[in-house]
């Protein structure tokens, strides 16, 4: 009698697990959507049956560096360093552009003592302050004598206060 006790439940628990046992077993294929190719991963796997998170192949979007609020007057006067630590020139003046309100540093560079020196219109989302310095870490020479030069006889431009404010991104 005892022996037919424990026959019968070692044949109604293995009964019970087979099904998922015979599902892991390397070759075996428990349905036939499994085994069409449409449904299989490129490694036999079919997906209804892995529950392992999937790593996604496309890279992370770099966080937004933090941003600050700067006043015109701890910007003018000071300078600007460049890609690799390279002087660009010193800061001049903060303007905004008329029609789209975008804020650009006016960076003084060459001449003699302020006479024939140039002045180029650096755009305000390419600074950042970094360290108490004002940086642009990837505006080169280079770039910057590509950038427009900056004319105070135009209206398209209107030179910012002191006193008032601008964004620019925050580095440490």
């Amino acid at each position: 009698m005892r022996k037919a006790a424990f026959g019968a439940c070692l044949l109604s628990g293995v009964a019970a697990i087979a099904p998922g046992w015979a599902q892991n077993l390397p070759g075996s294929q428990p349905n036939a959507a499994a085994a069409s190719p449409s449904s299989t991963q490129h490694d036999g796997r079919s997906p209804s049956t892995d529950a392992r998170p999937q790593a996604s192949l496309a890279p992370a979007a770099p966080a937004p560096a933090p941003k600050q609020q700067v006043s015109v007057a701890a910007l003018t006067d000071g300078e600007l360093t460049g890609a690799s630590g390279v002087d660009l020139g010193d800061i001049a003046r903060v303007v905004e552009n008329r029609s789209d309100q975008k804020a650009y540093l006016v960076v003084s560079r060459g001449g003699f003592m302020g006479f024939l020196d140039k002045e180029f219109l650096v755009p305000a989302d390419r600074v950042a302050m970094r360290r108490g310095r004002i940086v642009a870490p990837l505006l080169t020479e280079t770039d910057l004598r590509s950038l427009p030069v900056y004319g105070r006889s135009g209206d398209q431009y209107r030179e910012l206060e002191d006193s008032q404010t601008i964004t620019i991104a925050q580095q440490d």
